[in-house]
């Protein structure tokens, strides 16, 4: 009987983790997502010091 009872414990403790896993999978998910639309981003946009290089040329053209 001890066995019995021991193993359904077990078997509790096993669905409350996943349980708790199932819980977590959305955030982990949309974590995902951001990480992949900042990968994405980093990837189209110039690095900053080229904006920044950019930025400085078009405030150096002054018109008289």
């Amino acid at each position: 009987m001890f066995a019995i009872t021991s193993i359904n414990g077990r078997i509790n403790q096993a669905e409350e983790r996943i349980s708790e896993l199932e819980d977590w999978f959305p955030e982990i998910r949309q974590s995902d997502k951001n990480k992949e639309k900042k990968k994405i981003n980093k990837q189209t946009k110039p690095p900053k010091s080229m904006r920044l290089c950019k930025e400085a040329k078009s405030m150096n053209h002054w018109h008289s």
